[in-house]
């Protein structure tokens, strides 16, 4: 057997080559992973919160939530404080219809709230 001096023999080659192609592979593999989650991560975001919206224990504590309020609103001083209190409700839950809250003095003072009425 022959040995070069000074040169790169051809499993040096070959290990390069591998390592590079895995480098590569490495590379596609993140920039796949990172379009998949751009593209997916927004869907799966907006699906979970659809679900979190609609579940039990956040309709319960929003209405717990709008009976504190409502308290607040009948030991307000003036006007001012009520339309703030109004103001509120309205932001923290535009998706909460009156119709789900069971009490009928409740479901009123949110509606007035929400609707104005």
């Amino acid at each position: 057997m022959k040995s070069k001096k000074g040169g790169i023999s051809g499993v040096m080659v070959a290990i390069i080559l591998v390592v590079i192609f895995m480098m590569v592979i490495a590379f596609v593999g993140q920039a796949y992973s990172l379009w998949n989650l751009k593209f997916w991560g927004p869907k799966f975001e907006d699906a979970k919160r659809e679900v979190w919206e609609q579940t039990d224990s956040r309709i319960n504590g929003a209405i717990q939530q709008i009976a504190r309020s409502q308290l607040e609103y009948l030991r307000a001083e003036d006007q001012v404080e009520k339309d703030a209190i109004c103001a509120t409700l309205r932001n923290m839950y535009p998706d909460i219809t009156p119709d789900e809250i069971d009490d009928y003095r409740l479901s009123s003072f949110f509606s007035s709230c929400k609707y104005g009425y």
